[in-house]
């Protein structure tokens, strides 16, 4: 009797460290989804909004750039980030054609008016490309001086093709916007407000 009570209190106590090693590890993970969390946000809204400064970025991203936080971020998914919907998913990035016929508008547009599924995610890349120029577009580096003409270049050949699309237009304005989160204080009527990051204009 006494040696069934001895390995009785024997595996309750061993399950005890084991429930508060996962209890811990769990914790741990937490404290560590938190600060991707608040690193991504500050780093999102600096980039938006060209706003803040960088000596706790400076802090904050030291604590996450160990190796052993790389190789775990790696493994559990949360070493970029979460965007709005679930880590690693970046804000989706939507676009607005403009017509105008001597300063009226005559016509507003959202896509270039594709209907195959296959030019529809050849769309979508392409809108994805801004997030390299949204980070690149203050540098002077020759690369992204270069990527940035090759935006522009993408852009001008996509509005001159909706521009023979409309005749009684004479001009086209290509804007490209990010969606931003609704703010805390928007969060009871799920406002949701698009941050411009791209302007063009064309005339026939």
């Amino acid at each position: 009797m006494n040696s069934y009570r001895g390995i009785t209190s024997s595996y309750w106590r061993n399950m005890s460290k084991q429930r508060l090693l996962l209890i811990a590890a769990a914790c741990l993970h937490l404290l560590y989804v938190l600060a991707v969390n608040i690193a991504s946000a500050r780093a999102g809204y600096r980039l938006y909004y060209q706003a803040g400064s960088n000596s706790d970025r400076v802090n904050l991203n030291s604590m996450l750039s160990g190796k052993p936080q790389q190789i775990y971020g790696f493994i559990t998914g949360t070493m970029h980030g979460y965007g709005f919907f679930a880590p690693n998913v970046a804000s989706q990035y939507v676009s607005q054609f403009t017509f105008y016929d001597e300063g009226k508008i005559i016509a507003q547009v959202s896509s270039p008016g594709i209907r195959s599924v296959e030019g529809l995610q050849r769309y979508s890349v392409w809108l994805d490309q801004f997030q390299r120029f949204l980070r690149e577009k203050e540098q002077d580096d020759p690369r992204a001086e270069l990527y940035r003409r090759y935006l522009k270049a993408s852009v001008t050949s996509l509005c001159r093709r909706l521009l023979a699309d409309y005749p009684a237009a004479v001009r086209i304005k290509c804007q490209i916007y990010l969606h931003r989160p609704p703010l805390l204080q928007d969060m009871a009527s799920s406002h949701a407000g698009l941050v411009p990051i791209y302007d063009y204009s064309a005339r026939r």
